[in-house]
């Protein structure tokens, strides 16, 4: 709800304290740290925390993937082409 943090993605659980960043976007980039404090005592901080962030690159994903089922492909019909052929025969000649 703060105006300094009118681009971040993040939510807090009011119960746990994890703060969670979905997605993470290059505005969530930065250190962040932990401070407690109550009636007891001083107010406690954790120690900091730096996170990066790095853009996804999708079009080496799909192309990785369609690579890969290319060549899953071809060893399937490699094996399929061999069976039919009778090189995987049992038999002795």
């Amino acid at each position: 709800t703060s105006t300094i943090f009118k681009n971040s993605s993040y939510t807090i659980d009011p119960d746990t304290g994890v703060l969670a960043f979905e997605p993470a976007t290059a505005l969530d980039a930065g250190d962040y740290s932990c401070e407690a404090q109550n009636k007891v005592g001083p107010p406690q901080r954790s120690e900091v925390i730096h996170m990066e962030t790095s853009k996804l690159n999708v079009g080496g994903i799909v192309a990785a993937v369609v690579v890969v089922l290319i060549i899953l492909g071809l060893v399937i019909f490699g094996i399929w082409f061999a069976y039919n052929r009778g090189y995987f025969s049992k038999r002795t000649t």
